[in-house]
């Protein structure tokens, strides 16, 4: 290409290269500014209708509540009289066709133009709003009216008398024109500004173009992009949601106003398109100008080209001839003084090509030792690295190692049980069969019940110390039952009464909603816990009182207990959920072990709660929790009832059973227990000398220990069951261990039951019974002379026990403590003879395990009599 048509394709491109930006950005900014403009516009016309819709709506609320409030003012109202209150209204308030009045069942009562009396109301969405939820419609239902024949807009207001008891409800059928006429008057001189009005799922209400839609639902949901979605790209628009007025919220409506982008943009359309035939014939004249001035430069440019290609094969001698003082002169005059210095530079530049060989050689120098120098720190770096690295596995060792200790603290728990448990066993059992011995004197009774009691209350500790490691090692179950929840804060509110009229303080109930008869829970668990909590309470508070509250909040119930004990210091509060430690005046510490609050902490969080705590030194304690405890409406209410004394087996068959234990005061508790009922009992040592003797006797049921030298129950329940003649017969592990998968273990070895040690008697008799289908032979019934003797010894007893001395007794028989209740009277016996007719009735009871009845015998003397 020459350099003629280079020249006017640069000036084609220059006049281009101006015109079309230029045009490109006069067409922008013009559109621009009138989009603004009209947006503007569109929202500032939208939100002032929405604002007169919004104060439309309020006015008629207003109408409307003025009307509800002179039904609800009406002593008693009548239809006659609500009929005549609507026709009032009506005739000064023109804007509705009708008013209504609907009674609190929905019922229509009155009507200004008697559609529908006596009809029940149509499932609207206000009918929910006012009958449900108790607060005023204000046009969220427009429908077509079958009374009215007529497109509607709903008004409804609830009406409530002084009590404010919900009467009813005041409606109110409005025009759906009278809406339509504020958003109808949203135009402009062009008659192309149009409005639409959905609600909030998407219903369109109103709309100046869509008429045939209104009613139906066209959006997906009110959202920016669904609109955008359905009026397309083909218009301006704006959106305002509906923001209430005063106290009035509104209905989170949504108006849109939109425009044409088609008849906005037409002016400056047509501007374009004149200043594109201007631009057209600009180009034209550049290119003839153009071509005129590349003529006139053409020649000097050759002569130019000549003495470059000259320059080139090496001749910088050569010169160009100055013709003319112009740019094409003055080029050639810089390119005769451009070889004049390529001349003197060429020199130069060989000397500064030696200097940079120079530079490069001393700068690789400089990199070579700072690479060196990086070399050195990396290796610190990767020193400091290993370093860590050796801490992390020191701590990750640390951490396997505490967990093992606490593994091991489980396990010693465990097994100090277990070992604690064995001769527990064989001290419960004897008391159990001393009990039974009739030839003992009355002293040597008392001794036996001390002692029963004595290993019941250690058996106690013992399984609150393994509650503790259960916990904390994760394998506590909580086992959930239908009970009677009413009865159950019945005796709690009972017991804790008696302990504070004790105390002398205060115990109030107080509860905060409605509570359910029945629950599904872990009766045992919850009662361990609020025992602990209001025991707490009320042993801390030496004034004041102790307040319970109990009620639902978050759809689960809470429980909270307040005192006015000293308080708890906020540096202490940490410590008191801690195993062992106890925080406070010194006088309480030697009351407790320190382990009830980390026990019942770790149980409510069990039971899906948290404990919370509240504490002001001086001012006292509040200690709340949330339970999801679930409503059970169908209750079962068990009465324990006392069975006889078992004395023997009815038939003449005698029953073989073999007794496997290593402990040998275990095997003989068995044998002194059900040898006298008529059992034949033979013993074996261990498993192996079991497999042996059940080969030679075949009994008909068998008892193992589970854990035993030379062969374990486990084996040896595995080996017999291989056997075709054992394949069904009942073996029952008894043992102390207190691990769950021990249990889990003698199921799937074979055994068909389980029987813990200690275990009472009436356990190991039942088993016995179910398995071996017996039937018992029972303690003859007590003779009619005893009996009247029981009677008169009733009728006489004219002495009671004081208030704390039936307290003492009460809170035994309510634990199920009956050798606490013995013992307790034994004492009263020795203190007060006069209460010996009282103490011999309180004794026959303990003695048939009647607890109920001796709480019911108690309750008149609970409270010291005026």
């Amino acid at each position: 290409m020459n350099f003629t048509a280079k020249l006017l394709f640069l000036s084609l491109g220059s006049v281009l290269g101006v015109t079309i930006p230029l045009y490109l950005f006069l067409s922008y900014t013009s559109s621009h500014a009138l989009e603004q403009e009209i947006q503007a516009r569109l929202y500032g016309q939208a939100f002032h209708t929405v604002d007169k819709l919004d104060r439309m709506l309020f006015e008629r609320r207003a109408d409307i509540q003025l009307l509800a409030n002179i039904i609800g003012n009406l002593v008693t109202p009548t239809s006659e009289q609500i009929t005549q209150a609507l026709l009032a209204h009506r005739r000064y308030y023109k804007a509705y066709y009708s008013l209504s009045f609907y009674d609190a069942h929905r019922i229509k009562m009155a009507d200004t133009v008697g559609f529908s009396l006596g009809q029940a109301a149509e499932a609207d969405s206000w009918v929910s709003t006012v009958f449900e939820q108790g607060t005023s419609s204000i046009g969220a239902d427009i429908r077509f009216d079958a009374d009215l024949q007529k497109n509607i807009v709903y008004f409804a207001v609830p009406v409530r008398n002084d009590q404010n008891t919900l009467l009813g409800a005041v409606v109110a059928r409005m025009p759906v024109e009278n809406l339509y006429y504020v958003l109808g008057g949203l135009q402009d001189t062009s008659g192309q500004l149009e409005t639409s009005l959905f609600d909030v799922t998407g219903k369109l209400l109103y709309s100046t173009t869509e008429s045939q839609l209104m009613g139906q639902s066209v959006l997906p949901a009110v959202t920016p992009e669904h609109i955008a979605t359905h009026f397309g790209k083909g218009i301006f628009y704006q959106i305002a949601q509906e923001r209430g007025y005063l106290d009035f919220k509104g209905n989170q409506w949504t108006l849109v106003v939109h425009y044409p982008v088609k008849e906005a943009l037409a002016a400056v359309t047509r501007l374009q398109i004149n200043a594109l035939f201007i631009g057209l014939n600009l180009i034209a004249l550049s290119l003839v100008f153009t071509t005129l001035l590349a003529r006139r430069l053409v020649k000097p440019i050759l002569s130019l080209k000549e003495a470059t290609l000259k320059l080139k094969n090496g001749d910088f001698q050569t010169t160009v001839a100055i013709t003319s003082k112009d740019e094409i002169g003055q080029l050639a005059q810089t390119f005769n003084q451009m070889t004049q210095w390529l001349l003197e530079n060429m020199k130069a530049l060989k000397q500064k090509e030696e200097l940079l060989q120079e530079y490069n050689q001393r700068l690789e120098e400089e990199v070579a030792a700072q690479t060196e120098e990086l070399a050195t720190t990396n290796e610190e770096l990767q020193a400091q690295t290993d370093e860590l690295l050796n801490k992390n596995q020191l701590l990750e060792q640390a951490k396997v190692q505490a967990e093992m200790a606490n593994q091991a603290k489980s396990t010693f728990l465990a097994n100090m049980s277990h070992e604690l448990r064995t001769p527990l066993n064989g001290i419960l059992g004897y008391t159990q069969i001393l009990n039974r011995d009739k030839t003992l004197t009355p002293k040597q009774q008392e001794g036996i019940h001390i002692i029963h009691r004595s290993g019941e209350y250690l058996l106690t500790l013992i399984n609150d110390i393994l509650d503790l490691a259960k916990i904390e090692a994760g394998k506590i179950e909580l086992y959930c039952i239908d009970f009677n929840f009413s009865e159950f804060i019945q005796s709690l509110t009972e017991l804790f009464q008696m302990r504070a009229e004790q105390k002398g303080i205060a115990f109030i109930y107080e509860p905060l909603s409605y509570l359910p008869l029945g629950i599904h829970a872990d009766e045992k668990r919850l009662r361990q816990v609020l025992i602990n909590l209001l025991g707490n309470a009320v042993k801390f508070t030496k004034k004041g009182g102790v307040t319970l509250k109990m009620g639902y909040q978050n759809s689960k119930i809470r429980f909270q207990i307040e005192d006015t004990g000293p308080g708890i210091a906020s540096q202490d509060i940490e410590k008191i959920f801690q195993p062992f430690q106890q925080v406070g005046d010194t006088q309480y510490k030697a009351e407790g072990t320190g382990l009830g609050l980390p026990i019942t902490k770790k149980l409510i969080e069990m039971m899906g709660g948290q404990l919370q705590v509240e504490s002001t030194p001086e001012q006292g304690s509040v200690f709340w929790m949330e339970l999801d405890l679930t409503d059970v409406s169908d209750l079962i209410k068990v009465h324990k009832v006392q069975e006889p004394v078992i004395i023997g087996i009815e038939g003449h068959k005698t029953y073989h059973i073999l007794v496997v234990d290593d402990r040998w005061e275990n095997r003989s508790v068995m044998n002194n227990l059900l040898t006298p009922l008529g059992f034949d009992i033979i013993e074996a040592n261990n498993g192996q000398e079991g497999l042996k003797k059940a080969g030679e006797i075949n009994p008909d049921l068998i008892i193992t220990d589970l854990v035993m030298p030379i062969m374990d129950g486990f084996e040896m329940v595995r080996q017999l069951r291989q056997v075709p003649k054992f394949e069904t017969i009942p073996i029952i592990a008894a043992s102390a261990s207190v691990f769950d998968y021990h249990q889990q273990q003698s199921k799937s070895a074979g055994c068909n039951d389980f029987l813990a040690k200690p275990f009472h008697a009436e356990a190991l008799l039942a088993l016995l019974q179910k398995h071996l289908n017996l039937n018992w032979i029972y303690e003859k019934e007590p003779s009619p002379v005893m009996t009247e003797v029981i009677v008169e010894s009733k009728e006489n007893i004219t002495v009671g026990p004081s208030a704390k001395q039936a307290t003492t007794l009460y809170d035994l028989a309510m634990r199920g403590d009956i050798s606490g209740i013995l013992e307790e009277l034994d004492t009263l016996d020795l203190a007060e003879t006069q209460l010996k007719p009282f103490t011999r009735k309180i004794r026959q009871l303990a003695k048939e395990f009647k607890e109920e009845e001796i709480c019911k015998l108690l309750e008149q003397y609970l409270k010291p009599i005026n």
